[in-house]
């Protein structure tokens, strides 16, 4: 006669323990999953707003915007999908319905109320605009000499137009320091360390960026301190070449190096 075969406590704790490390680790799978496709949507809405920029930019003889709000400019061609305005990873504001509002690393920003074109509380987006783009130069401390005013240069897959931001447009330069921590929110004014803005961990250490080409990549963290921002990158305001990183705090120094050599 066959006996009946019985399970221990502890060969039923075993099995138990081997069931949550599945589950587990089947949590973590999925979690790696949906963040990948948060990844390539958010690449998605950059490619596409690089096309909307590409129309803009042929039905303005080549230039881009004169000023730093690209969000009422461009909304005729964006206004019937505004969820191309999100990063998956920041969709909503932190406070709903208050305008002038900035961002933060998962949450969108608002912006100042736009009642002529139909969104008198602002537009809700979580993607930035490099000023360096613009084609005017007043109040906003920027020298002519490095504004690109136009995406038809040689080096346009060089020149990043549009990327994942905490706030509506940004006017970095190579001596701005980076976020304290991660997820800091960006406060500062005018040429005050501005890149911070774009400095958001949003992509496991990446941001996504639509550049001059129309392409859009990830881009590395520290990377953000190598693409040319302006014309003159590494030189800035002065011919003194500016090769030298930041001093990165402790929550980036164990990510990837992209300093020129």
């Amino acid at each position: 006669m066959m006996s009946k075969a019985t399970i221990s406590k502890k060969d039923l704790i075993v099995v138990l323990g081997c069931v949550v490390f599945l589950l587990a680790n089947l949590g973590a799978i999925g979690s790696s999953g949906r963040r990948r496709a948060k990844d390539v949507v958010c690449l998605s809405n950059l490619h596409q707003l690089g096309v909307i920029w590409k129309s803009f930019a042929e039905d303005n003889k080549g230039y881009l915007i004169q000023d730093s709000d690209w969000l009422g400019p461009l909304c005729a061609y964006y206004r019937r999908d505004t969820k191309l305005l999100l990063c998956p990873q920041a969709t909503k504001p932190l406070k709903e319905g208050v305008p002038n509002q900035r961002g933060r690393k998962f949450h969108a920003y608002v912006s100042e109320p736009y009642p002529d074109i139909g969104f008198p509380k602002g537009l809700v987006a979580s993607y930035g605009y490099n000023q360096w783009c613009t084609t005017d130069d007043t109040g906003g401390g920027r020298p002519r000499k490095l504004l690109w005013t136009t995406a038809y240069v040689k080096s346009a897959y060089k020149l990043p137009v549009m990327m994942d931001s905490t706030w509506i447009n940004i006017t970095p330069y190579h001596k701005d320091v980076p976020p304290s921590y991660d997820g800091e929110t960006y406060w500062g004014g005018t040429d005050i360390d501005e890149i911070q803005a774009a400095c958001v961990d949003r992509h496991n250490q990446t941001i996504n960026v639509c550049f001059g080409d129309w392409s859009a990549r990830s881009v590395g963290l520290k990377e953000l301190w190598e693409i040319h921002w302006h014309r003159n990158w590494y030189y800035g305001k002065s011919s003194t070449p500016n090769y030298n990183p930041p001093l990165w705090p402790e929550w980036m120094v164990h990510m990837k190096d992209y300093a020129r050599k």
